[in-house]
């Protein structure tokens, strides 16, 4: 995905929890999630399902975005 928005001209952004200076590739700035969700304009989520996952809710997170812009 970071190739993908670099390709893109996007600023990219990213969070993982198995932050490494080989994962800040293609010009990816590693963040918090808080500063994730409060700096993107897109969030792509990639995450293996598990029931544990399914219950967690990312609600505070979402509301941290910003609000849509008009069409």
């Amino acid at each position: 995905m970071a190739r993908l928005g670099a390709g893109l001209g996007m600023r990219l952004v990213g969070w993982t929890r198995r932050a490494s200076p080989q994962r800040a590739v293609h010009g990816l700035t590693l963040v918090s999630l808080e500063e994730l969700f409060a700096a993107a304009d897109v969030v792509s989520l990639h995450l293996a399902y598990t029931p544990s996952r399914r219950a967690s809710s990312r609600a505070p997170l979402l509301t941290r975005m910003k609000p849509e812009r008009g069409s």
